[in-house]
């Protein structure tokens, strides 16, 4: 009876500690969001984009967005790529 009692209060106590990190990263998150809010609203005067034959206008505030917005396309797709490689690789070891 006591171990049983021991093990649903380690369980409680592991939930806790998952909770508070979870916590901790919504907490986080937030924060550099309204960083990166409050940098592109002081940035938005207008910039003139030159590539190759192509030139446009766009505002600084716009431009950082889709920076920022790339970055994490990317990021995000680096991390699926490597993560089914690692599944298909541990997959051909098992076999």
């Amino acid at each position: 009876m006591a171990a049983r009692y021991q093990r649903k209060s380690r369980q409680h106590t592991d939930a806790g500690l998952r909770d508070a990190g979870m916590n901790l990263k919504l907490i986080l998150t937030v924060m550099l969001s309204g960083l990166a809010v409050w940098f592109v609203a002081q940035n938005s005067t207008v910039v003139e984009i030159a590539f190759l034959f192509w030139s446009f206008s766009i505002s600084t505030a716009l431009l950082i967005f889709l920076g920022l917005l790339a970055g994490f396309l990317l990021g995000w797709s680096l991390h699926s790529y490597l993560a089914y490689r690692k599944s298909v690789d541990e997959y051909n070891y098992l076999r």
